[in-house]
């Protein structure tokens, strides 16, 4: 743990895996990009503000895996959600050596009706698992152990 202390004090002036230095997720990686909206928000705001978040916290994952230069990418995509209203929808950021892919996906929910609030709770719960083996796995490996093996 004090070689990925080391590692993330050496990596950036704040000290964060993160792309904020906001002191309750220093530590703590973000794996999923949620944005909520009012039933009024507009859909192409919410894409837009997950996509600027997202692409922020690959370019921190970039520098973090040794991989900074803007050609590189790192092998990963993340979930985002976006909340309108009660309508919960599902999407991905995929990087890429040009730039970050938006991938729609469907509706994952709402909270409109008891069924289907069964069926956002079911959807949290797999990517919560999602969250705690594949991402858990994939960013121990590749970002923050990323270069520990030569120390």
């Amino acid at each position: 743990m004090v070689a990925v202390q080391q590692r993330l004090k050496t990596a950036n002036d704040f000290g964060s895996i993160n792309h904020t230095s906001y002191q309750p997720v220093r530590d703590r990686p973000i794996a999923v990009s949620i944005e909520t909206k009012t039933p009024e928000g507009s859909n192409q705001e919410a894409k837009a503000q997950l996509l600027a978040w997202t692409t922020a916290h690959l370019k921190r994952l970039r520098s973090l895996a040794g991989t900074s230069h803007s050609s590189f990418a790192v092998d990963v995509t993340l979930p985002m959600i976006s909340i309108r209203g009660g309508d919960w929808t599902l999407l991905f950021a995929r990087d890429q050596p040009d730039g970050v892919d938006l991938i729609e996906t469907f509706s994952v929910g709402s909270t409109k009706s008891l069924v289907s609030c069964y069926k956002v709770t079911a959807f949290l719960r797999h990517l919560g698992i999602w969250v705690q083996t594949v991402y858990r796995e994939w960013i121990l490996k590749n970002t923050l152990a990323a270069g520990l093996d030569d120390e």
